[in-house]
């Protein structure tokens, strides 16, 4: 999955300059799990708050919500719920 900004962005203190990037999800363990993007050699781990939902979702979907200088990123797949809120720069 790809993830582009044409604007700095920044996931509580991790900046992330305007660009194109490869996105991926991993979990580390448990409820553990974070956002990976990847420019060249370069990758940024970003945490993601972890929700089971009794909702189940059949497909994998990622939302992006926001107003003004905030948003939000959401995964969701299954019962559970990824999210990570970010702000512009």
């Amino acid at each position: 999955t790809s993830f582009s900004t044409d604007i700095d962005l920044m996931f509580g203190d991790i900046q992330v300059a305007m660009g194109s990037y490869k996105a991926e999800t991993k979990h580390i363990k448990g409820e553990d799990w974070s956002l990976i993007l990847s420019k060249g050699d370069n990758k940024t781990e970003i945490p993601f708050t972890y929700t089971m939902v009794e909702e189940n979702f059949e497909v994998f979907t990622i939302d992006l919500d926001g107003t003004g200088s905030t948003g939000s990123l959401i995964v969701k797949w299954g019962g559970h719920r990824l999210n990570v809120s970010f702000m512009v720069k």
